[in-house]
């Protein structure tokens, strides 16, 4: 079985910003495979398991808010005994350009409190993570303010180029892993004519 936890905050004041485009790439995939109305049980909306490519997944945005996403997918990990490497999480990154995206089978949280929260609850670093640019702060203005404010109208129209095509690597890797998608993925740039680097 597999998860796919896109991390992001509750709320109306919190939707489409930059710090939710984890859960975006969760409504999105669950609108594509029509999964229908979620379950909360598990601190968070739940869909699933699914079948997709052979596989049982479920789908997951946390309600516990970022700073404590680990929580939600702590629980879901525990009920269905999913193994930390069946887990992939998806989270926005400062440090990539709109456009691009990264995908990794492991490593630290380079930063990014809601992944320290998932390491800290799974007590593992080894989920693969697909990181989707938001681009970087800009100088002088405050971070927090960056992370959850919204995109500009052009900006926005990358934004959700990425996050189909992020869902479209999702589904791929729910039969396949991080490794081997790794290629097509990091040289992902939804800005080119191709969708190419």
């Amino acid at each position: 079985m597999r998860l796919i936890a896109g991390l992001g905050n509750p709320g109306t004041d919190y939707a489409l910003t930059r710090h939710n485009v984890g859960w975006d790439v969760i409504d999105c995939l669950v609108n594509r495979l029509r999964a229908g109305e979620p379950s909360t049980k598990f601190g968070g909306a739940c869909w699933g398991p699914l079948n997709v490519g052979g596989e049982r997944v479920v789908f997951l945005k946390p309600y516990t808010y970022m700073n404590n996403s680990g929580v939600a997918v702590g629980e879901i990990a525990r009920f269905y005994k999913i193994e930390p490497r069946n887990i992939l999480v998806v989270v926005d990154d400062i440090n990539l350009p709109l456009g691009r995206m990264r995908i990794r089978s492991k490593g630290s949280a380079g930063g990014h409190n809601g992944l320290k929260s998932v390491i800290a609850h799974l007590n593992s670093g080894d989920f693969p993570r697909l990181r989707l640019g938001v681009d970087p702060c800009p100088p002088r203005y405050d971070m927090a303010a960056w992370v959850t404010g919204r995109f500009s109208a052009d900006d926005r129209r990358v934004i959700d180029r990425s996050i189909e095509k992020a869902s479209a690597f999702c589904l791929e890797w729910c039969s396949s892993d991080a490794e081997k998608l790794m290629n097509r993925v990091n040289s992902c740039d939804v800005r080119s004519v191709n969708g190419e680097a």
